[in-house]
């Protein structure tokens, strides 16, 4: 069963099936876990939400992802994140100790989680809370009585900030469709909502309050918590840097986007300030450090660059107003600004900058490093080219030893495997070799083009064989059936055993049919593995035959007359259609059923 089977499953009402592949675990079981959620947020975002809270109380056992549970939050699915509480799934991805509100505290509330997750992502400012939305929820009777509570235990342009209708400011994600003069407005910070909560001593606070801490915890630790791997990684660059000058960028908001950069010649002192400096629902991770003689430089010039002025901002946290930070728009992405900083680090060093323009430099310890990465980058590709080429020995030396006959005076006789060891599979290609060059016949020598009849859609190439002189095949035949009564018996396994066609010296350069026989067999079995393995057959497919024959070549590494444009003509058209098309305002031949897979050689 795959993933999207079992995921269908799991909605159609397979549910312990389902459960089962997932305590299982194995290869399927993340697939198998994405598309049964993918499938699940889509329900529960179509106004199914009954219907997933029904799979899931059938499921209470079921492990959901973080990841899962985070963009439940982020994306204001409060439906959902009911049914979630309910059956205890959100609960199991939280760390021990984190306060979970009860499905009896959403009663009431269809637009309190939605809100209070605004607020945690609060895309870097500082008063994500409408005063007059925050008066709603917490059931004051009067505006004008929450507002003078606001005003007597909180503090203007601290806890809230006075917006006058008048004035032409409006937070970033306050868009009001108004006519007339613009009301005044009120804005709070996350802390001052929840004391502005504890201060309306009303039923309806308590419970607002409770909700908002249990989803700032769980926010927080779904969205803000760091792996293992990103903090050894971070202790990685510390150990690095420790003692050196250096340039530094570190993420300290992943929603929003919100990077901090800065110089340092103390990165692990640094690091430890700006992790306790901030709190959620900011964090701190280092993403990557590079080292710089003159680090005061190396930020000024960071600084300088044009993208960097673009996005760059100032944002107040933790009361400290930080003018090193940056906000990545959709259209920038991350590497970009990696890259401007890489640079911006290695201009104030001369030793980099000189090598990686190809000029001289001094620091030969540098140098001998750069040197030594790409030597190893160069084994390696060694290695690899080594490994194909082995590879490929050990597939031709597999068809030959098939078709490699044993010569026995002016005739073969029957040969096993064993008989022929390395001597005769030499002495067989040798004779492959020997009279490869007088395979073309008069046709061949004279075409220019591939070897592909001239025919148009919906032409049917028949069958074509090479013509056999019936007198010869009889002949052929008898001195077989009288060789065979000769040879003794051999015991062997059957499909080693082969009669090889009998090759007739009648002078020097020209081969019998049997020994023609023999080659084209052998050709043959060479085009049909490179069709199984380095070909795609469906119908809607085509291929030129010219490059067909030069990828052929190209991969199993035969000479031209062995795989001679005649022989692979006469091969393909007994398995595929023949279609004539233009490409590149060209008139072109080819076959249809198959094409080429893409060549990494």
């Amino acid at each position: 069963m795959n993933a999207h089977a079992c995921a269908r499953m799991a909605l159609g009402g397979g549910h312990w099936e389902v459960l089962s592949f997932l305590e299982e675990g194995g290869a399927n079981a993340r697939r198998i876990r994405d598309d049964f959620e993918l499938r699940l947020f889509k329900a529960a975002s179509s106004g199914h939400q009954e219907r997933v809270a029904q799979y899931l109380e059938k499921l209470p056992d079921l492990h959901l992802s973080k990841e899962f549970c985070s963009k439940v939050l982020r994306e204001d699915q409060l439906e959902l994140f009911k049914v979630l509480l309910k059956g205890g799934q959100f609960g199991r991805v939280l760390r021990p100790g984190l306060s979970v509100p009860g499905p009896s505290q959403l009663e009431g509330y269809q637009q309190l989680a939605s809100v209070f997750v605004k607020a945690f992502d609060d895309k870097g400012q500082r008063f994500p809370i409408d005063f007059d939305e925050a008066h709603v929820w917490l059931q004051y009777g009067r505006k004008d009585s929450a507002l003078r509570t606001l005003k007597a235990h909180f503090t203007e342009n601290t806890d809230y900030t006075f917006v006058d209708g008048s004035s032409a400011y409006s937070p970033p994600s306050v868009e009001v469709p108004r006519k007339g003069p613009a009301p005044d407005k009120y804005y709070l910070t996350t802390d001052a909502f929840e004391n502005f909560a504890m201060e309306a001593r009303t039923e309806a606070g308590d419970r607002v309050r409770a909700f908002f801490r249990a989803i700032r915890d769980a926010y927080v630790e779904l969205t803000t918590t760091p792996p293992s791997q990103q903090l050894s990684r971070e202790k990685a660059l510390e150990l690095l840097f420790e003692g050196q000058g250096c340039l530094y960028l570190a993420c300290i908001h992943e929603t929003s986007k919100l990077y901090k950069y800065g110089c340092s010649t103390n990165l692990p002192k640094r690091n430890l300030a700006h992790r306790n400096h901030f709190k959620p629902p900011y964090s701190y991770r280092l993403e990557m450090a590079w080292k710089a003689d003159r680090p005061r430089d190396a930020e000024d010039t960071f600084k300088g660059d044009p993208l960097i002025k673009e996005i760059h901002q100032e944002v107040e946290i933790g009361g400290t107003v930080h003018r090193e930070i940056i906000r990545l728009p959709d259209h920038v992405d991350k590497g970009i600004v990696l890259a401007i900083a890489e640079r911006a680090a290695h201009k104030t060093q001369n030793t980099i900058q000189h090598l990686y323009v190809g000029g001289s430099s001094n620091d030969e310890k540098s140098k001998e490093v750069l040197l030594a990465k790409e030597k190893t980058r160069q084994a390696d590709i060694q290695a690899k080219v080594r490994l194909a080429e082995l590879d490929h020995e050990l597939k031709m030396e597999e068809l030959r030893l098939k078709c490699a006959p044993k010569q026995t005076g002016r005739r073969t006789r029957l040969v096993t495997a064993t008989e022929a060891g390395d001597a005769q599979m030499t002495e067989g290609l040798q004779i492959v070799t020997q009279y490869g060059e007088s395979l073309l016949d008069a046709s061949e020598h004279s075409a220019t083009e591939d070897f592909v009849p001239e025919v148009t859609e919906p032409l049917i190439a028949p069958d074509v064989e090479e013509p056999v002189d019936e007198e010869a095949s009889e002949t052929h035949e008898l001195h077989g059936a009288q060789e065979l009564a000769q040879v003794p018996h051999v015991d062997t396994i059957p499909e080693l055993q082969e009669v090889t066609p009998e090759i007739q010296e009648d002078g020097e350069g020209t081969v019998t049919e049997g020994a023609q026989t023999t080659i084209a067999a052998y050709a043959e079995g060479l085009i049909s593995r490179f069709i199984e393995e380095h070909c795609i057959l469906e119908k809607s497919k085509y291929v030129t035959s010219k490059d067909f024959r030069d990828r052929l070549l190209a991969i199993t590494n035969e000479s031209e007359d062995v795989l001679s444009m005649r022989r692979v003509g006469v091969f393909m058209h007994k398995q595929f259609r023949a279609k004539e098309f233009i490409r590149n305002s060209k008139r072109c031949r080819g076959y249809v059923g198959l094409s080429l897979k893409e060549f990494s050689g």
